[in-house]
């Protein structure tokens, strides 16, 4: 029986072959497990609250507050007290999470390069410019 195909499957399995990889080459710096998103997106706005950076990675509050435990007690992220909420904390990277975060950029990038190794430049923009509106459907989908 021929399978119809799905856009949803191949993405999940190109993100689970991309996680699986990354998740091994940064085990031995402490950042499996996505520890090394956390990075990334802190690393494009700095100073942003867990909530913040929970809706940027679309995970739940929980995971999030779990991994920056986690990059707290590895003394890659520092959490200071958010002068405006009391109740809440903005994230900063630390030293170290600055030097882990130049060679996760450099593996991202390694990675990236290989995924799309034999891609034209003209099928690069093409395919960037599909998976921006796919998102932006699913996107408009959950509102």
């Amino acid at each position: 029986m021929e399978s119809k195909w799905s856009p949803g499957r191949n993405i999940s399995r190109i993100y689970r072959i991309c996680q699986l990889d990354l998740d091994r080459a940064f085990a031995e710096s402490g950042l499996g497990k996505g520890l090394y998103l956390c990075l990334v997106e802190l690393a494009r706005q700095e100073g942003i609250n867990q909530k913040t950076l929970a809706e940027r990675l679309v995970l739940d509050q929980a995971s999030v507050t779990r991994s920056v435990r986690r990059l707290v007690a590895m003394e890659c992220v520092d959490r200071r007290d958010d002068p405006e909420d009391g109740r809440a904390h903005r994230l900063f990277l630390s030293e170290k999470g600055r030097n882990l975060l130049i060679r996760v950029r450099e593996r991202l990038d390694e990675w990236d390069s290989i995924a799309i190794g034999n891609f034209s430049a003209k099928e690069r923009n093409i395919f960037a410019d599909l998976l921006k509106k796919m998102e932006l459907n699913l996107l408009k989908e959950r509102d």
